[in-house]
């Protein structure tokens, strides 16, 4: 078929490129009188029996040749072409003869009276997607489908894709137009980086797909894909928007404050989380709305200003999105002061010695209870020292209840002052844990009788065969003042 068509002539020179698709050979060549100029694309069915159609794929305005010969009972038939177009067959258009008439002076045929080829002088739109058929006596035997190569076009999808931290995720950009489909060649890149080939997580090996293994939140951003064809070049993107639950550092409580003061307690510290977690608080599980003395606009912070006792009990911040929800909750102790001491007396002879002074408790015991008695005797006059006692109450439940202390060492004829203050302490104190599990929930402080009783909560997460908590005790006084006595109790407990 080629001898035709091609010399080995000196004069001649020749640019030959082969390449064998199913069963088609496609064949570009340029003559001496024609190189630099637009090539032909000449193409040959392998075979003629119809199984599988001849891709032909040709530059937008080029010509191409087609080529069929036909044999039946032995001997070559004239050739007849059939356009089909819209999935229809129209009826035999032309033989060779009929080339160059009217309505077919875009086609030439050999000159040769029986053996046919078919030329389509300017390949253009009007042939793309559509198929020429070849044959003889009515009967197709060989069809070309015909393709215009155009460069690729891939979607643009600009509408983030959500995906939870951990799970697997694989997306396809879509290639809507361009020929010919697979392209020669195409590179990924995220965030303008290019994707390394071989990798599993992403595994860009299979075009035009991107598969995760499990996602990282360090892998939200924009992807790319940039394929490159015949045609030209084309590029696609997505974008890939990681979620993952709301993090934060906890922090313990409680925290302690008088009555009318203001505070501002934490209960995470370095918030993160995708989407940025909403933080809910809750007093003894009913919401804390945001307003008046309420300020939960900080996530993770709640502020209360000019406090009042009922305020006291046990908040709870929960930060939430639509992944997961994490909380905490925190003790706030409101220190109501106990009022003063009433009814203070001098027993026996004011101008003797030693005297005992008589008062009653206060009327409003204090928040926690009060727990001492400061009795301070003081004089402007020189060279005269001033007295201090403290006074343990014997009973700090009845107001009318009468405590009495005896003050020896007064100066004759000298003038005292005396104040007794009602004392109500508490030390705050900070537990921390190791990392992992058991994890610090609350505590719960109650005085009985006059001792500061803790109860600590924990929120256990050891599982099966771990349910004992053992919990390891001991003061922390980095000031170096031991003045107030503490005996701690460790004590272990199931569940």
């Amino acid at each position: 078929l080629l001898s035709p068509c091609l010399s080995h002539s000196a004069e001649r020179k020749m640019r030959f490129s082969l390449v064998a698709v199913t069963s088609v050979l496609v064949l570009l060549y340029c003559t001496g009188e024609t190189c630099g100029q637009t090539f032909s694309t000449i193409i040959f069915p392998e075979g003629i029996d119809g199984a599988n159609p001849i891709i032909s794929a040709v530059e937008n305005t080029e010509n191409v040749t087609f080529f069929c010969e036909v044999f039946r009972d032995g001997e070559l038939r004239q050739t007849q072409w059939t356009l089909i177009k819209d999935d229809a067959e129209t009826p035999v258009l032309f033989t060779s003869e009929g080339l160059g008439q009217a309505g077919f002076e875009n086609y030439e045929a050999s000159p040769e009276a029986v053996r046919t080829n078919i030329t389509i002088l300017v390949f253009d739109e009007t042939f793309d997607n559509n198929q020429i058929g070849c044959g003889s006596g009515g009967e197709i035997v060989s069809i070309f489908d015909l393709r215009i190569i155009k460069p690729p076009v891939l979607l643009q999808n600009s509408t983030p894709i959500a995906i939870i931290e951990g799970d697997p995720f694989s997306f396809y950009i879509e290639q809507t137009e361009g020929f010919p489909i697979v392209p020669d060649d195409y590179e990924w890149s995220f965030d303008g980086t290019p994707i390394s080939e071989g990798g599993s997580n992403p595994n860009i090996s299979i075009y035009p797909v991107i598969i995760f293994t499990n996602v990282n939140r360090t892998d939200s951003g924009n992807y790319s894909i940039t394929v490159s064809n015949e045609g030209g070049t084309s590029t696609g993107f997505f974008i890939l928007n990681v979620l993952y639950a709301p993090e934060g550092v906890p922090q313990t409580g409680p925290f302690y404050v008088v009555t009318g003061d203001d505070i501002t307690i934490t209960a995470y510290t370095n918030i993160d989380g995708n989407p940025n977690p909403t933080s809910i608080w809750t007093k003894d599980n009913s919401p804390v709305t945001d307003g008046g003395r309420f300020n939960t606009s900080v996530p993770g912070q709640l502020t209360i200003t000019t406090v009042i006792s009922s305020d006291t009990g046990n908040y709870t911040n929960t930060l939430t999105n639509e992944v997961l929800s994490i909380e905490i909750t925190i003790l706030i102790c409101v220190i109501v002061p106990p009022s003063m001491p009433r009814s203070v007396t001098v027993v026996g002879d004011p101008e003797a010695e030693s005297v005992v002074l008589s008062w009653l408790n206060p009327i409003n015991l204090g928040s926690p209870v009060f727990t001492l008695f400061n009795v301070f005797i003081y004089t402007t006059t020189e060279g005269i020292s001033n007295i201090t006692r403290q006074v343990t109450p014997n009973n700090t439940i009845d107001t009318d209840y009468n405590n009495t202390v005896t003050i020896n060492g007064l100066k004759p004829n000298i003038q005292y002052t005396v104040t007794i203050t009602t004392i109500s302490y508490v030390e705050q104190i900070v537990f921390n844990t190791s990392s992992g599990a058991p994890d610090f929930l609350s505590t719960v402080l109650t005085n009985v009788n006059g001792n500061l009783s803790v109860i600590w909560y924990f929120r256990h997460t050891g599982g099966v065969g771990l349910e004992t908590v053992t919990v390891d005790c001991e003061r922390e006084n980095s000031s170096g003042d031991n003045s107030l006595s503490i005996i701690i109790n460790c004590v272990s407990m199931s569940n």
